[in-house]
C-alpha cells in the first residue's frame, strides 16, 4: 500500500513537470513578464482652433484638421541642488505606428512609458507633435537632452533648426502640451493621466481675384510687416488683450534672395481684358505681436501685386473686421473710417487667418488714385521669387 501511494505521487509529480514544460514551450519566443513599473499615459492631439476670444481673428472653415505624424515625449524632474528641471527621458511615442490611417481630427492614443520613475517625485511630461520630422529644436540656451543640465520650463522654446528655412515653418504644424504629476510610493503616476496637445502655430490661407488692373498682374504676395519669427514658446503664455505676450522676438534674417517678410506667394492666371485669379494656398506662421500704435507701420498683413516682370504695381493692407474676417475696406462696420487699429493685430497661435478661399476669393480692386496703400519696401521691389520652393 505504501509503495502504491509513492508510485502515484511520483506519477503526479511527473505530470505536473510535463505540464509546466508544455506551458513554457507554448509561450511566445522572446516573451518576458510584464514590467509592472511601466505605466500608461494618454496623449490627445486636439485639432480644434481656439475660438475663445473676441474677435475670432479670421478663422477658416477647416477648424478641425490636424496633420501630426510624430509625437515626442520629454520627461522632466526637478534638478538636484539647483533651480529648474533636468530631462530624465526622451521617448518617441510611435504616433504613426499607432494609427492606420493617420487621423485628421482630434485623436487620442495610450502610450506605455518606457522610463522607470522614482517614488514620490514630481514629473512634468512635455509632448511635442510634428507634421513631419522635427524642424524645431526644443531648448533654452541649448537643445534639451537627457543629461544633468538644468532647464527652465517656462522659458522653453521651439526654435527653427539652423539648417531649416521659412519653407519649413510654412509647411509644418507644431503641437505641444504638458502635464505635471507626482508619483506614488511605487513610482506610478495617477491613473487616467492625460497630456493634451494644442497647436503652437497660426495658419494663413489666401485666394484672390483681381479687378481693374490695366497692366497684367503676374504674381501676388502676402507680406508681414516685419521679418517673421523663427521661435515660439513651447508652453502657451497666458495673455489678455491688448497685451500680447505669447511669442518670442526672434526674426529670421532676410537676404538679397530670400524675403522672410513674405508669408506666401501665388501665381496669377487669366487673359488680358478678363478676370484674373489665383489658386488657393495655405501656410503656417509663428506668432508675432501687432505693430505698436506709435510705430509708423500701420498694418500687420499687406497684399502686394506684381506685374509679369516682377515689379510691384499695387499694394493693400488687410483689415481684421469685427466678424473676424480679413478684408480690404475703409468702412469696417464701426462708423469710423480708416480706423488703423483694425489693421494692427497680433498673429496668434492656434488661430487661422483667411484672405479668401477657393469658394469665396478675396477680390483685389485696383485703385488708380491710390494704388499703394502700403509703401513697397526696397526689399519687396523687383523680387518675383520670394524665397519659396516649387
Amino acid at each position: 500500500m505504501k509503495q502504491s501511494i509513492g508510485y502515484y505521487i511520483c506519477c503526479l509529480w511527473g505530470a505536473l513537470c510535463l505540464l509546466a514544460g508544455c506551458t513554457e514551450a507554448d509561450s511566445p519566443e522572446g516573451s518576458s513578464p510584464v514590467n509592472e513599473s511601466r505605466q500608461d499615459i494618454s496623449l490627445i492631439v486636439d485639432s480644434e482652433v481656439d475660438l475663445n476670444s473676441s474677435p475670432d481673428y479670421g478663422v477658416s472653415d477647416e477648424v478641425d484638421k490636424q496633420h501630426v505624424k510624430n509625437v515626442v515625449l520629454y520627461i522632466f524632474q526637478p534638478s538636484v541642488g539647483a533651480a529648474g528641471y533636468t530631462c530624465a527621458a526622451i521617448e518617441n511615442v510611435g504616433w504613426s505606428d499607432f494609427f492606420e490611417p493617420l487621423p485628421e481630427t482630434t485623436a487620442e492614443m495610450t502610450y506605455r512609458i518606457q522610463a522607470s520613475l522614482s517614488p514620490y517625485t514630481t514629473y512634468t511630461f512635455l509632448a511635442v507633435g510634428y507634421e513631419t520630422e522635427p524642424v524645431y529644436d526644443i531648448m533654452n540656451n541649448n537643445e534639451v537632452t537627457v543629461s544633468t543640465e538644468s532647464y527652465t520650463l517656462d522659458e522653453l522654446k521651439a526654435s527653427l533648426k539652423n539648417e531649416k528655412t521659412k519653407d519649413d515653418i510654412a509647411g509644418n504644424e507644431l503641437f505641444s502640451g504638458t502635464l505635471t504629476v507626482t508619483t506614488d510610493e511605487s513610482g506610478k503616476i495617477p491613473e487616467g493621466s492625460v497630456v493634451e496637445l494644442r497647436r503652437r502655430v497660426a495658419g494663413l490661407s489666401a485666394c484672390f481675384t483681381f479687378t481693374g488692373f490695366s497692366e497684367e498682374p503676374g504674381k501676388v504676395a502676402v507680406m508681414l510687416y516685419k521679418d517673421q519669427n523663427r521661435a515660439v514658446p513651447v508652453l502657451k503664455r497666458i495673455w489678455q488683450e491688448p497685451v500680447f505676450t505669447d511669442y518670442i522676438n526672434s526674426p529670421l534674417t532676410s537676404s538679397e534672395t530670400v524675403n522672410n517678410q513674405c508669408l506666401l506667394e501665388l501665381n496669377i492666371t487669366g487673359d488680358e481684358g478678363s478676370s484674373y485669379q489665383t489658386g488657393e494656398k495655405a501656410v503656417y506662421v509663428l506668432p508675432i505681436p501687432a505693430p505698436a500704435e506709435t510705430d509708423a507701420t500701420n498694418y500687420t498683413l499687406a497684399v502686394v501685386v506684381y506685374n509679369l516682370e516682377g515689379m510691384a504695381i499695387a499694394s493693400k493692407r488687410a483689415a481684421l473686421a469685427i466678424d473676424g474676417t480679413l478684408i480690404f475696406n475703409t468702412d469696417l462696420g464701426t462708423g469710423i473710417i480708416d480706423d488703423d487699429s483694425f489693421y494692427r493685430y497680433p498673429i496668434v497661435a492656434n488661430r487661422f487667418y483667411n484672405l479668401g478661399n477657393a469658394d469665396s476669393p478675396l477680390n483685389v480692386v485696383y485703385d488708380p488714385n491710390n494704388p499703394f496703400e502700403v509703401i513697397v519696401e526696397d526689399s519687396w521691389e523687383g523680387i518675383p521669387d520670394m524665397g519659396f520652393g516649387d
